[in-house]
């Protein structure tokens, strides 16, 4: 249109740039200016470019109008006939396919953010290795390696509980605006996003708790070792599932994170890193059966101590000795028996969280 005008864009010249500078107001030139975009404007309305756009919008809103007046999303049409051409839903994993693909590629997009909590990772695991460098089987290990136990489980906790918040509620609006124009169900496009965040999931724990482990000292034994690192895995991912539950249940990422904090404080607090969960009081002790912490603790105990038989005792004889792994176990509190139970919590919460999560996102695409 605008060369038939002889408004021709240059050779190595940015046609969006051309553009706005054929349609720009400029200071002191505003009347010519006007001018110049009047002309173009009243020749573009009886063009046949005009015609062609006027006929394919109208078309759309047609199309659209047919799927939404009655209130209806992806979730709800089914095949149609539409201006004479038959609109065919595509089927759900053709759907869950490419918005997975859109999604990692938008993660593609920024590997400056996937490199640095990489990076940030393995830092945060060289420093704590350091720290706890060589711990020791005796009475002032114990805390040491409880102590371990507890940065293991907070430092998969956190990061992967807030670093999702932000998932939904930047992507809302186009999620309603596609939802309702038919392009795909609810439940693909919360499957789809949980699959591209799952790479960064799985990669960053592991390489914290590989690093971490061997050089802290903890139990030298394969079954120790892939237990931790499956524990570890679990506890990051039910962490996520729990951010991306608030992340859908609320629009504004402040207010998501207002009634995270105390709901993160309880769980931390009745999981058994600051209290012995033997002494809850009966009015709040039953939290402690949501509480990934919880599961996640007790899990990581019994990794460590089942089975040890002999823990040095060092010091003053009226001081308080605990001789085996055994009796580290039930001062906490803790079970060998529960173990096979605390993996069942902790994917029972990863469903729990997801579930409702996905359940947040049908009402919400429902009350728009």
């Amino acid at each position: 249109f605008l060369k038939g005008m002889n408004l021709i864009c240059p050779e190595q010249y940015n046609p969006a740039d051309f553009y706005i500078k054929t349609l720009a107001v400029y200071p002191g030139k505003e009347e010519e200016s006007r001018k110049q975009i009047k002309g173009i404007c009243d020749t573009f309305s009886v063009s046949p470019q005009a015609k062609e756009i006027e006929q394919k919008v109208q078309t759309e809103i047609t199309t659209v109008d047919l799927f939404t007046k009655s209130g209806s999303s992806a979730d709800s049409y089914d095949d149609q006939t539409v201006l004479g051409f038959h609109v065919r839903r595509p089927l759900w994993i053709t759907q869950t396919f490419w918005l997975t693909w859109r999604a990692l590629i938008n993660s593609k997009r920024n590997p400056k953010v996937h490199t640095v909590r990489t990076i940030q990772k393995i830092v945060m695991a060289l420093l704590i290795g350091l720290c706890y460098f060589g711990v020791k089987l005796n009475q002032m290990g114990i805390q040491d390696i409880q102590g371990a136990v507890f940065v293991f489980i907070t430092e998969n906790t956190f990061p992967s509980l807030y670093g999702v918040l932000h998932v939904f509620p930047h992507e809302l609006p186009l999620f309603i605006r596609e939802n309702k124009g038919g392009l795909y169900r609810c439940d693909s496009y919360y499957i789809s996003t949980m699959i591209s965040l799952l790479p960064g999931f799985v990669f960053e724990p592991l390489v914290f708790a590989t690093i971490s482990y061997w050089m802290i000292g903890l139990r030298p034994t394969p079954e120790a070792f892939f237990t931790t690192l499956l524990v570890v895995l679990m506890t990051a991912n039910t962490a996520a599932a729990c951010g991306c539950f608030f992340s859908a249940a609320f629009e504004n990422i402040s207010i998501a994170v207002t009634c995270l904090i105390p709901f993160d404080y309880i769980l931390m607090i009745t999981g058994g890193l600051f209290i012995n969960i033997g002494t809850l009081p009966s009015y709040i002790s039953w939290t402690k059966f949501i509480s990934w912490f919880m599961y996640a603790n007790e899990a990581l105990t019994v990794t460590q101590w089942n089975g040890v038989q002999n823990i040095t005792c060092e010091g003053p004889p009226e001081l308080p000795c605990i001789m085996d792994g055994e009796g580290v176990i039930a001062s906490k509190s803790f079970s060998v028996s529960h173990l096979p139970i605390d993996f069942i919590g902790l994917a029972s919460l990863y469903c729990f969280f997801h579930i409702a999560g996905f359940t947040s996102i049908v009402l919400r695409s429902r009350r728009k």
